[in-house]
């Protein structure tokens, strides 16, 4: 008699790692996914839509389109580890290639960071990994990287419908907050802001308000080191109905107690000197951008050559 004592969940996970009863593929990024229909299907009202006119009992791929920053070869990774454990790990990832979708405006970046700092956020690639049989060993992320992943991880969710998962990453995001200090980090914080609020209006307001109102709490949780931050100033040219709300929130919640006014003032007064000359810097960024374009290509090239 060949009883088994594997759980669901165990089996599951077993199939994850393995070939056999395949019967999908899914390419995301270059990379494929081997998985099952009847898995992925009943998860993800995108990959359900998706195979809807494939063939039954056969081996057939599909292909998600990769999206830079959140919908990459890492984050459908994580969505189809997901979709077979019910968790996807976000605490031991070193190689995770962060690839914000906004472009970044250098001048504003925190001028003090250090190398090993620059290091933990630059692209880099992973090798190829096999999946089915193989070795499926996950690449590494710092700590701080994973408030990066995760938020990446919602927006995957959020794109491959999968509502379970959006509110797994933000567990995850609110259980980082509980367990670390971003005192220093808060160019992490600013990268997820970025991510979060720069791929509107793919992803709706209404789509993202559970993780939005999480980061502004935070944000405001601990508001007297975010609005002297480097990263605040990014945050406010980038992404403005951040601010908006950050601020609205502030003030409310330092106006509901009297002992906090003093503080409020103080609070609200750097706000708005930090506004004041980011309006100053926005406004010369747009200048010097107009005087670029009226350069001839000559000039652009001399210039270019000479910086």
């Amino acid at each position: 008699m060949n009883e088994k004592t594997v759980t669901p969940s165990q089996s599951n996970a077993m199939l994850w790692k393995s070939k056999t009863y395949s019967d999908l593929v899914i390419e995301c990024g270059g990379y494929p996914f081997q998985a099952r229909r009847g898995i992925v299907f009943t998860q993800s009202g995108l990959l359900e839509r998706r195979c809807e006119d494939l063939l039954p009992g056969s081996l057939q791929a599909i292909e998600v389109a990769s999206e830079e920053g959140f919908m990459e070869k890492d984050f459908m990774e994580q969505a189809l580890t997901y979709m077979y454990t019910g968790d996807y790990d976000d605490s031991v990832r070193d190689t995770f290639s962060h690839k914000n979708g906004a472009k970044k405006d250098n001048t504003t970046r925190n001028k003090t960071r250090t190398q090993a700092d620059d290091a933990m956020v630059s692209d880099t690639e992973h090798s190829p990994r096999k999946f089915g049989g193989d070795t499926m060993d996950p690449p590494t992320m710092t700590v701080h990287k994973a408030l990066i992943f995760n938020t990446g991880t919602y927006l995957a969710a959020y794109r491959l419908q999968i509502m379970s998962l959006k509110n797994a990453a933000c567990k995850k995001i609110e259980n980082y907050f509980i367990h670390t200090e971003l005192d220093q980090d808060w160019e992490f914080f600013a990268d997820s802001v970025e991510l979060l609020y720069t791929n509107m209006p793919i992803f709706t307001q209404r789509a993202t308000k559970q993780l939005r109102n999480i980061l502004v709490s935070k944000a405001v949780e601990q508001y007297s080191a975010f609005v002297i931050s480097d990263s605040f100033t990014r945050v406010t040219i980038l992404c403005p109905e951040f601010v908006a709300t950050f601020t609205k929130k502030l003030s409310n919640a330092l106006g509901r107690d009297e002992s906090f006014e003093a503080e409020r003032d103080d609070a609200l007064q750097e706000l708005a000197e930090a506004q004041a000359e980011l309006k100053i810097a926005r406004k010369n960024l747009v200048q010097e951008k107009a005087a670029q374009k009226r350069l001839p290509a000559s000039d652009k090239d001399h210039k270019a050559d000479t910086s």
